[in-house]
């Protein structure tokens, strides 16, 4: 896609500058300040934005002066230009103050930072469709409509849905007439999430998915382990109630590999299994054991950003080897969370550790098989931490209970099987099987097979 050269060095062009992102810009056009450079870009005269206007396209970025630029590009035979207007202006900065959560947002180091949705519409690529439709909330469509004129796709996009406008009912009459959703509503509300994404011919483009364009957020290292393990099996151990030592000394027996999570320390004094990878995203419950976790016997430890950043963390005591990937904290409400393809940009939230971290790690790996031992689903909406939810009763201790209810942790048993029937998916999409060889439980959602016969 063609780069921006911006019509104006001044306050305005700042402004547009830092909405639509340095990446996105190759220089600035001024009729008075050319030969100088500005943020870094070079400020090129009109000749010189003439006789390269071919390579790049324009924003009008003056108030004072637009109307004189206009003349100057109508009259030199300059149509193709887009022009940010002081009523663009104030609309987009009155939607940025009241609207905060409605616009892209990241977490990084404890913090939340708002992510420019010009910037996050420009950063993608639509060449290769011919037929778009735009979903947003009515508040931004005219900043949208612009977006689209400024990079020259108006004849690509057949229509917009505004959000709350019967918009599921207008999606079914056109979601066979366009191969490509923009899409610029929150997962939360999104009316038409799980019709979108279950459709085999359309390829959506969320512009809140913003991790993937910031590679300052992703983990490089974790690569090594994409297929690394294509074709073989693995064990998924949970920390229900069913849990056995009996079948850990079997997958200790056997060679198996196995993923383990949070608090399952507490049963290494009875067996001489160790997992080979051992995961945590909950930061409170790193938080109440720093030292156990980081001295954990497992060569594989995965840890989540929100982990890492956490003021415990300390490499420096940490035994075997640590990674790290970016835990991307979205609300879906009544929708299902995305299951990650690429574990090193992120992972999603899935109100449980075996979401979050280890079925989205172990595919990316490549297993094959992924069988789940003691992953129960028992809890409910009803459960509190001190009841046994876990292989112990003592699974909680009296300040981790404390830490809980002061973060006014909700359980979500609804969510977290929101979470689990879209990784059944995924997994039969995706050549891979999910099986559930607990001891009993309540989780329903995989294809069940008896844990014993898997060795015999």
């Amino acid at each position: 896609m063609k780069k921006h050269a911006i019509f104006g060095a001044g306050n305005i062009g700042k402004t547009v500058f830092d909405l639509i992102g340095e990446e996105n810009v190759c220089c600035f056009v001024d009729n008075s300040k050319y030969g100088n450079a500005y943020l870094d870009k070079e400020i090129i005269s009109f000749d010189q934005f003439r006789a390269a206007k071919d390579e790049m396209r324009l924003v009008v970025a003056s108030f004072d002066f637009a109307d004189e630029i206009r003349s100057q590009l109508d009259n030199n035979g300059i149509y193709d230009y887009a022009i940010w207007t002081q009523k663009l202006h104030e609309r987009y900065c009155k939607f940025s103050g009241t609207y905060w959560d409605m616009l892209p947002l990241y977490c990084h180091n404890g913090e939340w930072f708002q992510y420019s949705l010009l910037r996050s519409f420009l950063n993608r690529d639509c060449s290769e469709y011919s037929s778009i439709s735009v979903y947003c909330y009515g508040e931004i469509r005219s900043i949208l409509e612009w977006l689209v004129k400024a990079c020259g796709i108006e004849h690509k996009v057949k229509n917009y849905l505004t959000h709350g406008c019967d918009t599921e009912i207008k999606f079914r009459q056109i979601k066979n007439s366009v191969d490509c959703l923009i899409t610029s509503v929150r997962r939360k509300d999104n009316e038409i999430c799980a019709l979108s994404e279950e459709s085999e011919t359309l390829s959506v483009v969320d512009l809140y998915d913003v991790v993937p364009l910031m590679p300052e957020l992703h983990y490089p290292e974790v690569r090594q382990f994409h297929n690394a393990y294509k074709g073989k099996r693995c064990f998924v151990i949970g920390n229900g109630p069913s849990l056995r030592i009996d079948d850990l000394d079997t997958l200790n027996m056997n060679g198996e590999i196995t993923f383990a999570c949070n608090k399952i320390f507490l049963l290494f004094d009875n067996t001489d299994w160790r997992p080979d990878f051992y995961c945590i995203s909950d930061v409170r419950v790193f938080e109440c054991n720093p030292e156990e976790v980081l001295r954990l016997d497992a060569p594989v430890k995965i840890f989540t950003s929100t982990v890492l950043e956490s003021r415990s963390f300390d490499r420096v005591h940490m035994t075997g080897k640590s990674y790290g990937v970016h835990y991307t904290m979205e609300l879906c409400a009544d929708n299902a969370p995305r299951f990650s393809s690429d574990i090193s940009v992120q992972t999603f939230m899935g109100c449980t550790v075996s979401y979050d971290l280890v079925l989205q790690a172990a595919a990316y790996m490549g297993f094959e098989e992924i069988y789940l031992l003691g992953v129960d689903k028992t809890m409910t909406q009803s459960d509190k931490l001190g009841d046994v939810m876990h292989f112990c009763s003592n699974y909680f201790t009296d300040e981790e209970i404390e830490c809980y209810a002061n973060t006014n942790t909700q359980l979500s048993p609804n969510e977290i099987e929101l979470a689990y029937k879209r990784a059944e998916a995924y997994s039969r999409k995706n050549g891979f099987r999910i099986y559930n060889a607990s001891r009993g439980g309540k989780l329903e959602i995989f294809e069940r097979l008896d844990f014993d016969s898997l060795f015999r």
